[in-house]
């Protein structure tokens, strides 16, 4: 996310010509490679989660991977891992802050 914001704050600037759109270019590139990222870490953490790896799901969480985030049923991370009766992986998951 940082090397988005520094391309951001260039295209702002308005480095000219060529330049500018380039930086534009790839700063729209990086975002789309953080939103597939971001996407691809939800699924994982609630696959995971379903399974119980606690690993897994503890490596995702160090990666950022967003931990309220909801699958296309609305269903958390947190949510599974109850339903499931994965203990260790509650816990986890509220460690890291979640909420529902």
């Amino acid at each position: 996310m940082k090397v988005l914001k520094a391309i951001g704050r260039l295209v702002l600037r308005g480095i000219g010509g060529k330049r500018s759109s380039l930086a534009f270019l790839v700063c729209l590139f990086v975002f789309v490679l953080s939103v597939n990222s971001s996407a691809d870490n939800k699924k994982k953490l609630v696959d995971a989660t379903k399974r119980g790896d606690i690993s897994t799901v503890q490596a995702l969480l160090a990666k950022g991977a967003e931990v309220n985030a909801k699958d296309k049923d609305g269903i958390t991370a947190l949510m599974e891992a109850s339903a499931q009766g994965h203990i260790e992986v509650v816990q986890a998951l509220k460690q890291a802050g979640a909420k529902e």
